[in-house]
């Protein structure tokens, strides 16, 4: 058997960048497990409540309607019972993560029609897109 010594590659000097741990970014307030909701509305008025008691003086209702206009452009629902809802506000000073898992699967009218029990909610302003996407990638 004839053996071929494969070339060895130098060390290169560029680090790799450092994808954030979504754990790091998670507050204990923003994550619960069981929540009772019926629908979609009623997964964005949750998610609104929450960041609303965590944010000083931000109008839940800004935050619904961010919800709602980004869902406008795309359904949120990415498959496995996952969806992932996003909301730009310039009021906001950083990008939040809310966690939720529903106590019972919703109809999110997703294309798939398959309904969902995990969201990964992210909102934040909108000169914070790169934390954003990094979330979404954890």
């Amino acid at each position: 058997m004839l053996s071929i010594p494969l070339p060895v590659q130098e060390s290169s000097s560029v680090e790799p960048a450092e994808v954030p741990s979504i754990a790091q970014s998670l507050r204990q307030n923003l994550v619960v497990v069981g929540v009772d909701v019926r629908s979609k509305t009623d997964i964005f008025r949750r998610c609104a409540y929450m960041l609303s008691s965590e944010v000083r003086d931000l109008d839940g209702q800004l935050v619904i309607d961010a919800l709602w206009e980004r869902e406008r452009e795309q359904n949120t629902a990415v498959g496995h019972g996952v969806a992932m809802p996003h909301a730009t506000l310039p009021q906001l000073d950083e990008t939040f993560l809310v966690c939720l898992v529903l106590s019972e699967p919703v109809d999110y009218q997703a294309l798939n029609r398959k309904p969902v029990d995990v969201i990964f909610a992210t909102m934040g302003p909108p000169s914070d897109r790169q934390r954003h996407l990094m979330l979404l990638a954890g």
